[in-house]
């Protein structure tokens, strides 16, 4: 068999195209240039509006004004008080008495059995559990003034046990010899001695808030007392003042107030008070009367309280969020209707290459009127100069003047959109606005957080 010869020819396809490796290859691309582009532009932080209330932080403490005296000591000695703490006295009524040589004068009480009545003893367990809940070990000085109120409690009702009454248990004193220190005056009693005792507005000034050179002592029956120390304290009246500090922003606050709402901390009571401020050697006070609730802190001299200021209600919004803009102002009369919808706009006046007028309607919103009837209107919409009429009529009006207006941009449709804001109320951070603007926010709307981050010609998504 004869050997045949075959010659093969190689045909030439071509570069072959693979669909899916180029949908691939776009995809791909297109992926990347969107990360580069994600992580180079700015982005846009979004808040939605809330409804909130906000108030200013006016919190103070204060120094305690009483129209209040100190009765002291005749002579050196034991004291025992024949009146309890923070417990009303008329005249006559005894207070004390100073015995020079020993405690005999208290051991008149103590040598009858103690026979603790049902009212006094549901007193001293109301004391108990009062101060049970209002135990704080922050400030455990108030231990001792437990301590101090229920030895005054237990030293009343000893004295009801054994006497018929107080003025007997002094006759008793007297007769050994004892001399009782008695009132002067109707009064609320306090055994609390402080160095700012009788202390007036004319005495206050700043250094009188410094609180490292206070000094305070609670006395009790028994207690050894110099001639002529403080013994009692009687508070004439049921008028009381509080001095609080000023900076110069709180002055332009209250400078014009004669009448404040404040809430005494200790006791979270809520009351009104009149209000003056004062200034002294370029320092400035405010100084609140009040007529009640002195008897709650007959021992205190300096308050924790709160003014109750600027509590106002509406739409929360970051202050970063804030920014102002620049508005043509049209007269209303120039905003009609046109074009081929019900949208507000202007009619500006065209010329074409020829010289022939045209009337061209642009649909703008109106984001403000003020008081003399003039709209404001997007500047981006129209150049400076343009000149706009009232169609059917020869009214023109050139667009020149402009005024800004306080906003937010809201970002509801996916791009900018400027709405004007009316500030009721800020702090530091946050600001409450008016949720009855007209033109103006609604709570849920979406607002870019910070307004230098917005861009009017810009599109978000």
């Amino acid at each position: 068999m004869a050997n045949k010869s075959s010659k093969i020819t190689k045909y030439n396809r071509g570069i072959q195209i693979n669909a899916g490796f180029i949908i691939f290859f776009f995809v791909f691309v297109y992926i990347i240039v969107f990360v580069i582009s994600y992580l180079f532009k700015d982005h846009i932080s979004i808040y939605e509006v809330t409804t909130a209330q906000i108030a200013d932080n006016n919190t103070f403490t204060g120094i305690i004004m009483r129209d209040e005296i100190t009765v002291n000591t005749q002579a050196a000695g034991y004291v025992t008080y024949y009146v309890s703490n923070n417990s009303l006295v008329a005249v006559n009524d005894g207070l004390f008495s100073i015995n020079e040589g020993n405690k005999e004068n208290q051991e008149i009480v103590q040598n009858d059995k103690i026979t603790i009545r049902d009212n006094d003893y549901l007193n001293i367990r109301r004391k108990i559990d009062s101060f049970s809940q209002d135990l704080n070990n922050s400030n455990f000085s108030n231990v001792y003034d437990f301590k101090a109120d229920l030895y005054s409690m237990i030293f009343e009702a000893k004295s009801g046990a054994t006497s018929t009454n107080m003025k007997d248990l002094i006759s008793q004193m007297e007769e050994k010899g004892i001399a009782i220190t008695k009132s002067q005056f109707s009064a609320l009693v306090s055994n609390v001695i402080d160095n700012y005792n009788g202390i007036s507005q004319n005495d206050i000034s700043n250094e009188s808030f410094n609180t490292e050179k206070f000094e305070y002592n609670r006395l009790n029956s028994g207690d050894l007392l110099e001639k002529n120390a403080p013994a009692i304290r009687l508070v004439k009246n049921d008028s009381w003042k509080i001095a609080i500090q000023l900076d110069t922003k709180q002055v332009e606050k209250l400078k014009d107030l004669s009448k404040v709402t404040v809430v005494l901390r200790k006791y979270d009571i809520k009351t009104n008070a009149t209000l003056e401020v004062i200034e002294k050697k370029g320092e400035h006070f405010a100084i609140l009367t009040l007529n009640k609730y002195i008897a709650n802190y007959i021992d205190d001299r300096f308050i924790d309280i709160e003014l109750l200021l600027n509590s106002v209600s509406g739409l929360k919004i970051p202050n970063t969020a804030i920014t102002s803009k620049d508005f043509y102002l049209v007269p209303m009369e120039f905003i009609t209707i046109g074009g081929h919808s019900s949208k507000e706009g202007i009619t500006k006046i065209v010329y074409s290459e020829n010289g022939e007028k045209d009337y061209v309607f642009v649909n703008t919103s109106i984001y403000f009127v003020d008081d003399k009837n003039n709209a404001y209107i997007d500047s981006n919409l129209v150049e400076a100069g343009t000149v706009i009429n009232i169609p059917g009529t020869d009214e023109r009006y050139t667009l020149s003047s402009k005024a800004p207006l306080k906003g937010v941009y809201i970002v509801n449709q996916g791009y900018f959109d400027f709405r004007r804001i009316e500030v009721l109320h800020d702090n530091d951070e946050y600001s409450i606005v008016s949720d009855a603007t007209k033109y103006g926010l609604r709570v849920y709307d979406q607002i870019v957080s910070d307004a230098s981050t917005a861009d009017d010609e810009a599109v978000i998504y």
